[in-house]
């Protein structure tokens, strides 16, 4: 009597495996994309913020009566609002740029992954 696998008890097992990958694949990759924006969000949010501190600190030189700024997120970096292990780690923030507008008489910010011109 010979102990092993027959062909088509293999191939059974492969075909198997094969449906069951072409079942997890798209579930995985959905979860990847969805972790990927989340960074994505959460770094916006921080270089926002770190935009949020610098213009704080600057005050004068962003009047409310003013038009559309932007400071460029070298200028946070190198003035200590991101730290340096985020901004290194981080590739989609390194040629940033935070526009500052005001409306209402408030500031907002919003970050964009485009160079300042």
């Amino acid at each position: 009597m010979k102990k092993g696998f027959t062909l088509v008890e293999l191939l059974g097992s492969i075909v198997i495996l094969a449906i069951i990958a072409l079942i997890a694949f798209p579930t995985v990759l959905n979860l990847l994309t969805s972790s990927q924006n989340k960074i994505d969000d959460g770094l916006k949010n921080y270089v926002e913020e770190a935009a949020r501190s610098y213009v704080s600190d600057h005050v004068n030189d962003y009047p409310k009566d003013s038009s559309d700024r932007k400071i460029d997120v070298f200028t946070l970096k190198d003035d200590g609002y991101i730290s340096e292990t985020n901004f290194e780690n981080n590739k989609s923030i390194q040629s940033g740029c935070v526009k500052v507008s005001v409306k209402n008489n408030n500031y907002v910010f919003s970050f964009s992954k485009e160079e300042c011109n």
